[in-house]
């Protein structure tokens, strides 16, 4: 059977993710330009493009992870800013850089397991190119072969031990990605225009060539091992990322595709050959995500998510990694000022012994010369065995031959890139002292590190290491009870399908616990509202909806009339409109709104109605106002121009309706107390950025806002009105990642858990939010392949209390709408989960309009979710927990020998009666026998 229609043995392999700093590569500067590349790694160093105009190259050792006692080496040579920097493939002491200043050069550093000890100047100059040098690569098979791309829009083929140009290839436009095949014979590029060439740099035959990403971003490439597949990432002409795959024997179009999401950086690929696993790494992403390419189509895996935004990648080589742990992937993640190892890790019971089936041969030493290669041959890399002991006798037959016949007098502990045990504690693959003689070499397994990226990662939301006794640190992970929440679409047969959203709209979707309204695409603000109950429909091309004669802004539905719809519009008018079940099946729009209020004089910006008084709804507009309306009257009661003279980006009311908070474009965050005399709460510092933001409350005293940071980064920020009074900055401001589009948050008061929903992601994050620093901690995420134009939660009174489901919505995408369902695990549901669902607000109104406006707030009335015919989990018996200990003495003696002998004699007299036949038939006395 074809390999890319097994199962693959790797399909469960998780990542780790490092949370402790001690395992990460510390105080790193790299660059803020961009570059194709900024990261390499082999056996032996790490090199990263330092934030510096001369060009340098720091050079950390592998092995020493943590805060660093020694200053950075850095490579001294280029003139100008590097662009990509390279590692030869089996050689990992040799390093390539290209530069801006049209040159590249090979470094030969230091082999040995410790860290540079100087500045390194000396280096061999490839000298042809007319301007920068943007992508280097080596060749996969031959020795001292290197390919370079320019934006002089040359391809050239270099002899590295000659530092010799061997030929140029002449293309359209400059290249911006290369990736060879498994034998080096084809080298797949992807350029500028657009194009993906395939082509044989040693002859100046014409390359092959087809269209690829329409985006004017830019595009990179990644061959899939053996295979004659190869991948290419890119943008799409409405700005998502992508990916393709390719077959280089049908090379006219792509085989498959997939459309990933908004963000706005690059996807480096990666692949590893042995376990037919993709990584993509998004530039400015906090996720790694990750595809199984051994099956018919990609198959996803679960997204790597962490807190760490990452400027690039690279991985680690094979042989470096820690096989005894299973580890069969490790990526470094480059950040702002460290390095993080994030490695992948297949699950296994015992790892005591060396897990061949996941690690075959693998590429590990050249097969051929230059001249091999430069004459016409094509050979794949010569493989070697991944076992520990092989592994060993590698490394050291490496650094021996480096060192030109230099006899190693010492003893070597070959690194892993692991990180090592902590501090005091003790490691068994610890350095041994021997005599200084040329044979003493003792080489340690880089395996049997008592301390390794397996066993030393946490979860994001864990807190910091901490002493144990005898010295060493244990790693503590933080509880919480909805840690493993689990976002999942319902059936496809309960989708409604065929509704196309008007884009133009900032929110696509919201819901009561009646109906759900989307803005349509078409003229006169049209508004769909639909009955919830109407799933697994499939509507028509046109339906009945409301319209509100000019394009729609913002629009509402009722929390407590559930069938009264508002609508904001262009022309500045609020609408309100009587929605019935029936209306999507009417032949004909409603156009007749039951309260038409000439609002503001310019276009409405959002519409929010009050939680907990009655037809009150609040507006705002780009004439730098906020109204708050008696809309059972139909007149406006309090109108806002206090400090709003450059508009407001968005506003909500508190949780018991006395507040308002308000972000306004002057990047100010303000709380106002709309009933006083003089409004004005407290005001304090908002986002940094240009875009818009979003608020939630949190309770009665804090709220949070998502927005975008001076970097353009996405962040949300926590308020409490006390702190912000004598502050006025945020209590805490956390990075998301460096995604394009805005995070609309969605706030359980019953759990604490946030939900941030990026407007075309594909994933939401949640995060539990706690009342002392850091006050958000990371949970985990629900991710798709579909970005998400928007999503409408539910109130709790909607949700499944059954199935311990914490949160209902409606996920709305470019043609459909999913509901969505986030439980939490949970094994006796058979039990009210009342920890989980304490009582939630009832959804009925405590004020009228009239009596909120003349001060009246009221007591807000919560209710019971239990179902009648279910017991409390808090009132149930305990479960009573059998637990088998075994003696393992016992259990030895209990085997012996003589005990399994006698214990077959036994049985086999049971089976036979207790005895032998004869003995069990009555016989007769001696004295019968004369008769």
């Amino acid at each position: 059977m074809s390999k890319r229609f097994q199962a693959s043995k790797y399909r469960h392999a998780t990542a780790t993710i490092i949370t402790n700093r001690d395992q990460w590569y510390a105080d790193v500067s790299p660059t803020s330009a961009e570059t194709t590349n900024s990261i390499a790694a082999s056996g032996l160093y790490i090199g990263v493009n330092w934030n510096s105009a001369a060009g340098l190259v720091g050079v950390l050792s592998l092995q020493n992870l943590g805060k660093r006692r020694e200053a950075t080496n850095f490579l001294r040579g280029h003139s100008s800013t590097i662009q990509d920097l390279s590692f030869s493939p089996f050689e990992d002491h040799i390093l390539a850089t290209s530069s801006e200043d049209a040159t590249v050069k090979i470094w030969n550093l230091p082999a040995s397991l410790s860290p540079l000890s100087q500045d390194i100047s000396d280096s061999t100059t490839l000298s042809g190119h007319s301007k920068r040098v943007d992508v280097i690569q080596w060749h996969p098979s031959a020795k001292s072969v290197l390919v370079s791309g320019s934006a002089d829009k040359t391809i050239k083929l270099w002899d590295v031990e000659k530092a010799k140009e061997v030929n140029q290839i002449s293309i359209n436009e400059q290249v911006q990605g290369f990736s060879w095949n498994y034998d080096g014979s084809i080298l797949a590029t992807v350029v500028k225009d657009k194009t993906c060439l395939l082509l044989d740099p040693r002859t100046n035959t014409a390359p092959q060539s087809a269209l690829s990403h329409d985006g004017v971003k830019s595009q990179q490439v990644c061959w899939l091992g053996e295979q004659s597949l190869f991948v290419t990432t890119g943008f799409s002409r409405m700005r998502e990322r992508q990916f393709f795959v390719w077959d280089s024997r049908q090379f006219q179009k792509p085989i498959s595709f997939s459309n990933l999401d908004s963000s706005t950086g690059v996807l480096q690929p990666f692949y590893d050959n042995d376990s037919g696993l993709l990584i993509l790494a998004g530039k400015g992403d906090t996720t790694l995500k990750a595809y199984d390419m051994t099956t018919e189509k990609p198959s996803p895996l679960q997204p790597i998510v962490s807190n760490v935004t990452q400027k690039s990648c690279c991985l680690v080589p094979k042989t470096a990694l820690d096989v005894m742990s299973c580890e069969v992937i490790r990526v470094l993640k480059l950040s702002n000022d460290s390095i993080v190892p994030t490695p992948f890790i297949v699950p296994r019971k015992i790892k005591s012994e060396f897990a061949s089936d996941l690690f075959p041969d693998s590429a590990g030493e050249f097969s051929m010369t230059a001249n091999e290669y430069f004459g016409g041959e094509n050979k794949e890399p010569k493989k070697v065995g991944m076992t520990p002991e092989k592994l060993n006798q590698r490394r050291l037959s490496k650094l021996q031959d480096s060192s030109s016949g230099t006899p190693v007098s010492t003893s070597v502990s070959v690194p892993t890139g692991t990180p090592s045990a902590a501090p005091n504690q003790t490691s068994s693959s610890s350095t041994k002292t021997s005599s200084p003689t040329p044979s003493s070499a003792q080489v340690s397994s880089p395996t049997t590190s008592s301390s390794s990226l397996a066993s030393s990662g946490s979860l994001s939301n864990s807190s910091d290491s901490s002493p144990a006794p005898g010295g060493s640190r244990v790693q503590v992970v933080r509880s919480s009870k909805f840690r493993h929440i689990h976002g999942a679409p319902v059936r496809k047969e309960l989708f409604y399908d065929n509704i196309f959203a008007d884009q133009a709209v900032e929110v696509s979707i919201k819901t009561n616990d009646k109906y759900f309204a989307v803005p349509l695409k078409g003229p006169g603000g049209q508004l769909a509202v639909i009955p919830v109950s109407e799933t697994g429909r499939r509507f028509a091309s046109s339906f009945g909806s409301i319209e509100a004669g000019s394009p729609l802004q913002d629009y509402g539905l009722h929390p407590f009339d559930l069938d009264v719809v508002t609508t904001g519009s262009e022309d500045g008018h609020i609408r309100l409109f009587r929605a019935t079940p029936d209306l999507w099946k009417a032949s004909s729009n409603n156009r007749t709104p039951i309260l038409d209020l000439s609002a503001h004089p310019r276009k409405i910006v959002s519409l929010l109605f009050h939680p907990t008084a009655n037809n009150i709804l609040g507006s705002t507009s780009q004439d730098n106002t906020i109204k708050l309306w008696d809309i059972e009257k139909g007149v406006d009661r309090v109108t806002i121009k206090d400090s709003l003279n450059e508009g407001v980006h968005a506003f909500c009311f508190s949780n018991d309706g006395k507040y308002i908070a308000a972000t306004t474009k002057d990047k100010k965050v303000i709380v106002f107390d709309p009933r006083s005399s003089s409004p004005i709460v407290t005001q304090g510092e908002s986002h940094q950025g240009l875009k818009g933001s979003k608020l939630t409350w949190l309770n009665n005293q804090s709220f949070l806002s998502t927005g975008f940071g001076r970097g353009s980064q996405r962040e949300f920020s926590i308020y409490s009105l006390d702190s912000l009074s004598s502050t006025h900055q945020p209590q805490a401001t956390i990075s998301v990642d460096n995604s394009a589009g805005t995070l609309f948050p969605y706030f359980d008061n019953d759990t604490s858990v946030l939900f941030l929903v990026g407007k075309g992601d594909g994933n939401i994050r949640y995060y539990e939010i706690v009342d002392e620093d850091p006050y958000a901690h990371f949970l985990t995420q629900f991710s798709s392949p579909q970005p998400q134009l928007g999503v409408a939660p539910f109130s709790k009174r909607q949700c499944d209390v059954k199935n311990c489901e914490i949160m209902k919505a409606l996920k709305i995408t470019s043609y459909q709408i999913q509901p969505l369902s986030f439980t939490v695990p949970r094994t006796r549901r058979e039990f009210f989960q009342d920890d989980l669902f304490p009582n939630t607000v009832s959804g009925k109104p405590v004020v009228s309009s009239s009596e909120w406006f003349d001060g009246k707030d009221g007591s807000i009335e919560y209710i019971s979710l239990k179902p009648t015919n279910m017991k409390l989990l808090s009132e149930a018996p305990k479960e009573e927990r059998v637990v088998k200990v075994v003696n393992q003495q016992e259990e030895i003696k209990a085997t012996s020998k003589e005990d399994v002998l006698q214990s077959y004699y036994a049985t086999m007299l049971q089976k036979k009666g207790e005895g032998n036949t004869s003995d069990n038939v009555q016989g007769c006395d001696d004295d019968e026998w004369d008769d």
